[in-house]
């Protein structure tokens, strides 16, 4: 999931078993959006922030947006 189509074609050119999903993370329907398209085992959300840490069923999808957007 990224913002650049490019980056994440290069990035499936090279695992073509990655779904990949151009999104804007700060979006706050980017959550419902994810997992209309797909049933991930892992999410990876990493654009040079921190987002904040914990248990992931007790963090908010805000906290997240927040440190992103």
């Amino acid at each position: 999931m990224a913002r650049n189509r490019e980056d994440l074609d290069k990035l499936a050119a090279g695992f073509p078993s990655v779904d990949i999903l151009q999104l804007d993370t700060p979006n706050d329907e980017a959550p419902q959006t994810v997992f209309r398209a797909v049933l991930p085992d892992i999410l990876v959300i990493a654009a040079s922030a921190f987002p904040p840490t914990g248990p992931l069923g007790k963090l908010k999808w805000e906290d997240f947006a927040m440190a992103l957007g």
